[in-house]
Parts: C-alpha cells; structure tokens; sequence
C-alpha cells in the first residue's frame, strides 16, 4: 500500500530528519516514523514498515542518480 500526501496527494517521500522534540518523541513510542514529500517538501509520520520502504526507495534513487554521473 502505498503513502500518499494529504497536502498535494502524490506518493513519492523520502526519509525525513528526526527531530527530538516532545511531539515526535511521542511518535516515535508508538513507531511512527518521519517522512517528506518530494513534490510539496511537507512533512508526514508513517508507520515503521512503510517508512523502511520509502527509506529502500530513496536509497535506490540515490544510488541510479550516482551512477548516471
């Protein structure tokens, strides 16, 4: 299943910065995870499965956007 953005409704996130602050120290008990639309820059919180989808995605776009170079 895949994340989309309640902001502009697409579905392509890459891993966010984790902040330690009260509000995602919160999140982050119940493992919910940081991630950010590439479209809108808008921050999101999801679940640990999908976060590690998102975080192999991005890995895999990294690495074909250093190979072209």
């Amino acid at each position: 299943m895949a994340i989309y953005c309640r902001f502009c409704g697409l579905s392509n996130f890459r891993t966010s910065h984790l902040r330690f602050r009260t509000f995602d120290l919160l999140r982050l008990l119940v493992l919910r995870l940081p991630v950010r639309c590439l479209t809108c820059d808008e921050r999101a919180f999801t679940s640990l499965s999908r976060f590690l989808k998102v975080r192999d995605a991005s890995r895999a776009r990294h690495r074909e956007n250093r190979g072209t170079t």
